[in-house]
């Protein structure tokens, strides 16, 4: 059985059966403003309370906003290379050029300022987070389920699937499972397994806590492996494989560290021939060439990093363990700055359109954050 809470957003996790459906429907947000803001609680009243069914259609942005978003999100980050920006047309309203502000507290959502639950980012994630990220669509914020619900295949890979996402590419569909520890791709047609791969050493659930990345015929994983190494334990390796084959094209060995809690691995972005990754282990942030795997940089964060990053106009906005976003130029991997937003990033991968940059936190926040508040070196 998964021993860990479903993810909020996306597909959820899944022991043993993977299933295939169609594609994401159920609104949370008007992206231009909050609009229903839920109040923060952190009393005794039960969660599971605080959301009960309502269909606030006056919320729902009109088509003259909602036209200027993506029309569709079927996978982690929207695209099988995880960098989820999207730029506007001429015609987009200036607020949505400039970048739109908002905070959105979840129910039993923690001030950012504050200690997590229990003193554990661990428990707090798994109760009260938002971790792994946020989906758009049509100026609405999405939590996941599928349009009809219609089975299309289901295939028992035995494994079982944490904290990631599956994602297509090549006529198949990637993830990781856990006990036992494999790396799958499944036909996307049918659902049968095409290769399955596994590397020794593999830890816990180091495998399916990270959602791979694709493109250009190869499929980017990463996994946390044992270090040999009793003051270090662990490490996390980068693999890239022949989408189709499931070989080996390279694969890269970060540095050795102490066991993160939870979430033991950070989601692969590629953007432009370039693997962006970062490490839980270290909290060092990489970049890497997707054909060889040679490394371009690194720059030391100095927290836990699990969220892939978004790319544009050659800065990568990294949200990472501290709750800061951190802001790297992507030509040679200088730090620029970083925001501080407070609370804690898990996986969430950032998601840009326009002028405004949308994350959720463990803390139980969704904020909208205009671009023009990050430090950029004065690089556009």
């Amino acid at each position: 059985m998964n021993r860990h809470k479903p993810s909020r957003h996306f597909f959820p996790s899944s022991a043993r059966t993977i299933v295939a459906s169609s594609a994401l429907s159920i609104g949370l947000l008007s992206l231009s403003c909050p609009c229903h803001t839920a109040v923060a609680q952190t009393g005794t009243r039960a969660i599971a309370q605080e959301f009960p069914n309502q269909n606030l259609r006056e919320n729902l942005p009109g088509s003259d906003v909602a036209q200027y978003f993506p029309k569709e999100w079927k996978t982690y980050a929207s695209v099988s290379g995880h960098n989820a920006v999207f730029p506007l047309s001429a015609s987009a309203p200036d607020s949505l050029k400039q970048g739109v502000q908002w905070s959105f507290a979840g129910a039993g959502a923690i001030p950012l300022d504050g200690p997590p639950l229990d003193g554990d980012f661990k428990v707090t994630a798994y109760t009260i987070g938002m971790p792994v990220g946020v989906s758009v669509v049509q100026g609405i914020l999405y939590v996941g389920d599928a349009n009809t619900g219609k089975l299309v295949w289901k295939s028992d890979i035995q494994s079982f699937v944490s904290m990631s996402s599956p994602v297509a590419g090549d006529g198949n569909i990637f993830l990781g499972g856990t006990y036992p520890n494999y790396f799958y791709a499944l036909d996307q047609n049918t659902g049968k397994i095409a290769w399955k791969t596994t590397i020794p050493g593999l830890v816990a659930t180091g495998i399916s806590d990270c959602t791979p990345a694709y493109a250009d015929g190869i499929v980017i994983q990463e996994a946390t492996i044992e270090s040999g190494d009793a003051a270090k334990p662990v490490a996390n390796v980068v693999l890239a494989m022949d989408a189709k084959t499931g070989r080996i094209i390279w694969q890269k060995r970060l540095d050795d560290g102490p066991v993160p809690p939870a979430m033991k691995t950070a989601t692969p972005m590629i953007d432009r021939g370039i693997v962006y990754e970062g490490s839980p282990v270290s909290g060092n942030y990489h970049a890497f060439d997707l054909k060889t795997g040679r490394q371009l940089w690194s720059v030391h964060l100095g927290s836990q990093i699990r969220a892939g990053a978004a790319v544009l106009n050659g800065i990568a906005y990294v949200p990472y363990h501290s709750g800061d976003i951190a802001v790297i130029r992507t030509s040679d991997g200088k730090l620029l700055g970083q925001k501080h937003i407070g609370g804690s990033f898990g996986p969430s991968s950032p998601v840009i359109v326009g002028g405004t940059l949308y994350v959720s936190n463990v803390f139980g926040w969704v904020n909208a954050i205009p671009l023009s508040q990050f430090p950029t070196g004065g690089q556009r």
